[in-house]
Order: C-alpha cells, then structure tokens, then sequence
C-alpha cells in the first residue's frame, strides 16, 4: 500500500472516529492497529458493542471490511457488533458514498432494540 493510500484511509478512520464523538462517544483512532494484529481500526470506550473496520477507495472491499471486523476478537463476544464503514471515493460530479455494512442478523438486532425503546408506535 503506498503512502498517499495509508494517509487516505487514516484520514478516513479519524472521520469516522469524529463522528462517533459527535454522538457522544469517545472514540479514537486504533494507532497500535496494524502491529497489533486486527483489533479494529477504532478504539471504542468499554462497554460499546462494536468493532469497526473502516474502508475507503474506488472500490473500497465492503465484504473484506466485514469480515476484518468480524474476524477481530472482540467481535466473537456475545452482544458486539461486527461493522464495516466504508467510503466510496466522490468521482466528477458524483459526492462520496458512506455505507455501513453488517450482518443481517446484527441488523435485526438493532431494529428490535429500537422497537423495544419506542422508536416508533
């Protein structure tokens, strides 16, 4: 991976980590990731269920992002959510495309929790 790449997607982590702390979350990018082995790019207060691997290119790999985060081992513990965040590169006219990828059973999941806090009637 060359360099403009890696500063491309260490950008992309910190965007997405800045997110998160604009819901409130303290998250930060996962410096140690890469030495570590997959932990996730996101270092994520204990006690969110998450482990996210972030993605971005052309042709950013959304199923390999998924799958990087559910091979990370926190995602094996009950209750945490594996999720891909991945953007797709604006070309010309067309904006960036920001997705998040995750199992349809996690997806479920997150929908009943909504249910049962009253999201909607």
């Amino acid at each position: 991976m060359g360099a403009l790449s890696r500063r491309k997607g260490h950008s992309w982590e910190r965007d997405v980590a800045a997110r998160f702390r604009a819901l409130g979350i303290a998250a930060e990018r996962r410096l140690d990731e890469p030495r570590a082995g997959n932990q996730g790019d996101l270092l994520l207060p204990p006690g969110v269920p998450l482990v996210v691997q972030a993605r971005v290119g052309a042709r950013p790999g959304l199923w390999e992002a998924l799958r990087d985060a559910r091979a990370a081992p926190e995602a094996s513990r009950p209750g945490v959510v594996a999720v891909g965040i991945v953007r797709r590169n604006g070309a010309g006219s067309r904006p960036p495309d920001d997705v998040a990828i995750l199992s349809l059973d996690d997806f479920m999941g997150l929908v009943g929790l909504l249910r049962e806090h009253g999201a909607w009637s």
